[in-house]
């Protein structure tokens, strides 16, 4: 690599060091003046590596920051707690077209975020499971790596509140022109099928699963059609009184 070509590559990585780095130049390596010195240095010997390194002790500390001729860049070593403040964080994708960040516990345990061609998610090591996905389509998989609805949970939920959208709610029940069953038509539609009207088969509920509405919709017309058999009934049981 030409020190013309490496000086364009610096220039375009670390703006920051470009003041101290224009003050020295041995070789075909940039070298910053002073007691705190840095080196950016690329091996005679056919690698395509540059090298930033720090000088400890008035040695160069090789290892500690690297970028390859693809673009990669490795860092060893860093134990720097300062914040670092960008405006935007281009991850590319590697070959397997997929990209990740990884975010490592002390246990050398790590959580990593990636985007591939199907879901953008978080992936456990220690669980090796992806407890949170996203698909093409926007759904949201929790626990579950291949979501069907915009929400999909593989477990239980927890909450202080849940509400649910309703519409045709069923107090029409009530209305003068609402047909209500005979007793005995509604006790022969439970010997042929088991269940009650408009409700699901147990077979088709544990197979699709139920909407919270429409389940509360239908348990709520059941106890209105209820109550008016009761109120049927008290009427015959007055009538029977006074006869």
């Amino acid at each position: 690599m030409s020190i013309f070509n490496k000086k364009c590559l610096i220039s375009s990585l670390t703006i920051i060091f470009l003041s101290q780095l224009c003050q020295a130049q041995t070789g075909e390596d940039l070298v910053s003046t002073g007691s705190n010195s840095w080196i950016f240095h690329t091996p005679d010997d056919g690698r395509t590596t540059l090298y930033i390194s720090p000088k400890i002790n008035g040695e160069w500390n090789w290892g500690t920051m690297s970028v390859e001729s693809n673009g990669t860049l490795h860092t060893l070593g860093l134990e720097t707690r300062n914040l670092i403040t960008l405006r935007y964080l281009q991850i590319l994708p590697f070959d397997d077209n997929s990209s990740s960040l990884y975010l490592y516990k002390p246990n050398n345990a790590y959580h990593r975020l990636y985007n591939d061609n199907t879901n953008f998610g978080i992936y456990n090591s220690l669980t090796n499971t992806s407890p949170l996905v996203i698909d093409l389509q926007d759904r949201i998989g929790i626990g579950t790596a291949s979501p069907t609805e915009r929400l999909a949970v593989n477990g239980n939920i927890r909450a202080k509140e849940i509400k649910v959208e309703a519409a045709n709610w069923p107090d029409y029940v009530f209305k003068r022109d609402y047909e209500l069953k005979p007793l005995a038509e509604l006790n022969a539609y439970i010997k042929e099928h088991g269940h009650l009207p408009d409700m699901p088969e147990a077979a088709e509920a544990e197979k699709e699963g139920v909407s919270l509405g429409e389940m509360n919709k239908l348990l709520l017309k059941k106890v209105e059609e209820l109550t008016l058999y009761i109120i049927d009934l008290q009427k015959q049981i007055d009538t029977l009184k006074k006869n």
